[in-house]
């Protein structure tokens, strides 16, 4: 997994289409915390470590068979290319934080300044 800058020079992971990492968020918010893993049993094995770890930012769930539960924010996402990772296992916490099912990462390969938005 590589880095790049985004628009105020913060670090955004980055990696190659079918690259596959484990995440979290930390308690204090801010971007996601990424780390490239080389199996899909990998990926599990270390989401369940963070499941249960307390460096991992964890939510009071809100409706649901698991209502007023706390559930940390812990998923496992596949590259599909740059910037774009999409989640393809997630706790509840991270259901609930972020409903849509792509990181809230900046796609930095979109050329904001193209006339094509206008």
């Amino acid at each position: 997994m590589k880095h790049w800058h985004d628009r105020d020079g913060s670090l955004v992971p980055a990696g190659e289409p079918g690259e596959i990492a484990v995440g979290f968020y930390h308690p204090e918010g801010g971007a996601p915390e990424l780390f490239a893993v080389e199996t899909r049993e990998v990926a599990d094995a270390e989401f369940l470590k963070l499941v249960n770890s307390p460096k991992t930012m964890k939510v009071v769930l809100i409706g649901g068979p698991h209502d007023g539960r706390p559930s940390a924010v812990v998923f496992i996402v596949r590259c599909e290319g740059g910037t774009n990772w999409t989640v393809i296992k997630e706790t509840e916490g991270m259901r609930q934080e972020f409903p849509f099912g792509r990181l809230d990462i900046p796609d930095l390969e979109f050329d904001y300044s193209s006339d094509d938005l206008l």
